[in-house]
């Protein structure tokens, strides 16, 4: 595969090609990432659109829009939102408004309520995964030291009441230690900092939240494992 970098407007756009010629286009744009698939039928897929927290659509409008235009998009395929946040959606919306969408492609969708109700979603969601992606670690590397495997212990809870996505594929990347990067740390740091922004704004004390805080603080900051898989929150408690 050949890659190259180019600069879109002071951010970083990663380009991908593979041998059957399809075309994948990285986006840094605001706080999230916009990823441009062209295939080699001539169709295209968008999945995310990047933005901020109430930018309304500007980072859309600024530079994903002209992107895929000059990139010779006239509609986009199929459209993809990963989960409800303006992270991901708000450059979605501008590129909505902007180009023909001919397929909306997701699970399941669920109206929440007012503005703002998918952002708290989001954060809920975000709050269970950083603490279970700690207690799995604390599980497995627990085991470990006790002499037991923790590929074992693993196998052993699937299928019972502490089974989860996060034990299933990230105890298995903890047990093999691949921390190679799919959800960043440093991106799941950003969304624990919102969770106690909001549990702050609202009056809900817990300690259990201001501890993941400071675990996922140390993990990319005094660590510098910022770039990691944020399973990688493992290696907090692999010494020795």
């Amino acid at each position: 595969d050949d890659a190259g970098r180019q600069r879109l407007d002071g951010r970083v756009l990663e380009r991908h090609r593979d041998r059957q010629r399809d075309t994948g286009h990285v986006l840094d744009v605001g706080h999230g990432d916009c990823i441009a698939l062209d295939f080699a039928d001539g169709s295209h897929l968008l999945l995310d659109g990047g933005g901020f927290v109430g930018d309304d659509g500007l980072i859309g409008r600024l530079a994903v829009v002209p992107f895929l235009r000059q990139a010779g998009w006239t509609r986009v395929d199929r459209l993809v939102l990963s989960h409800a946040h303006p992270d991901h959606e708000n450059g979605l919306l501008a590129v909505a408004r902007a180009l023909p969408i001919l397929q909306v492609l997701g699970s399941r969708v669920t109206h929440m309520g007012p503005s703002g109700s998918g952002q708290v979603t989001k954060l809920a969601n975000q709050l269970i995964v950083a603490q279970t992606i700690d207690a799995v670690a604390q599980a497995l590397r627990l085991a470990e030291l006790a002499g037991v495997s923790p590929a074992l212990v693993r196998e052993a809870l699937l299928g019972g009441f502490a089974e989860s996505r996060i034990l299933q594929l990230h105890g298995d990347r903890m047990v093999r230690r691949d921390f190679a990067p799919g959800g960043r740390a440093e991106l799941q740091l950003k969304d624990v900092r919102l969770m106690c922004e909001l549990a702050e704004s609202v009056g809900l004390d817990s300690p259990t939240l201001r501890n993941s805080l400071a675990q996922w603080e140390r993990f990319v900051h005094a660590e510098g494992h910022g770039n990691l898989d944020h399973s990688g929150l493992f290696l907090l408690y692999d010494r020795g």
